[in-house]
């Protein structure tokens, strides 16, 4: 049971991690491809990115907890209790 909570952990993570990684890549990808900026910079965009992602996720894990955060954020309230009341 230990390894499936571990592995939902991750999971969640992975999805926290993401988006700010993904972005930045992205922007760095999309600049170096138009050359606007050189491959240093857009390197140092997407560790940038990267750095942010681990910073958010690890942040989000402490503070609320994967579970409990994810859980808030696809909260159904239309069959919550506590909103019918």
């Amino acid at each position: 049971m230990k390894a499936i909570v571990f592995l939902i952990n991750i999971i969640y993570w992975l999805g926290i991690f993401i988006s700010p990684a993904a972005i930045f890549c992205f922007v760095a990808l999309w600049l170096y491809s138009n050359h606007t900026i050189g491959l240093v910079i857009a390197i140092a965009i997407g560790i940038a990115g990267v750095a942010l992602g681990i910073v958010l996720a690890e942040y989000v894990r402490k503070k609320y907890g994967l579970q409990n955060f994810f859980g808030g954020v696809y909260l159904t309230p239309d069959i919550n209790e506590d909103d019918k009341k």
